[in-house]
């Protein structure tokens, strides 16, 4: 009998193994298509808190190599056109914050947030279509957090706020880690 290979399955495989290469050599660890934010290992997390150099080129790299790749040609950041490295500049900055948010998750500062689960190859796939909405939201904060009494009486637009400023003590945090 006949194998029934969903397509849609393998195109993400392949560009999956693409897109992580680097990854994989980086961080010696495997990626797939299917992982997420909330699967990271702590060493991979920290990494991308801050928007260095070096980070933004891995995460360029792998957008690009996410939304530009083909089998006919391998097209680099700079290669692509304004509009394309505008876009591909728009998620690596949407991944960076997600992966902050992941960060302040795992220390009990905010709420589990819904694109912890969803794999980051798709997130990236379909940020256009599906996830760029996300730009615009923070998770909410922890009841455990000290700040919670003054994070409810805040409206939506500075309880946002309030989370984008932890942002700058969790990247203080970090660079104290050894």
């Amino acid at each position: 009998m006949a194998e029934v290979i969903d397509f849609t399955v393998r195109k993400k495989q392949i560009l999956a193994k693409v897109a992580f290469e680097p990854w994989e050599r980086k961080f010696k660890a495997k990626f797939s298509y299917d992982t997420s934010l909330a699967e990271l290992e702590n060493r991979v997390i920290n990494y991308f808190l801050p928007a260095s150099k070096p980070v933004l080129y891995l995460l360029q790299n792998f957008v690009t190599r996410i939304l530009y790749y083909s089998s006919s040609t391998s097209r680099g950041f700079y290669d692509l056109d304004v509009q394309r490295q505008m876009l591909v500049v728009d998620v690596s900055i949407f991944l960076i914050d997600q992966f902050r948010f992941e960060a302040m998750y795992r220390l009990g500062w905010v709420e589990d947030f819904e694109i912890r689960h969803i794999p980051i190859l798709e997130l990236v796939l379909y940020f256009k279509t599906r996830y760029s909405l996300y730009q615009q939201i923070a998770p909410d904060l922890s009841p455990s957090h000290p700040l919670y009494p003054e994070y409810l009486e805040a409206s939506p637009l500075d309880q946002k706020g309030m989370i984008r400023r932890l942002v700058a003590i969790l990247l203080q945090q970090n660079d104290k880690k050894p």
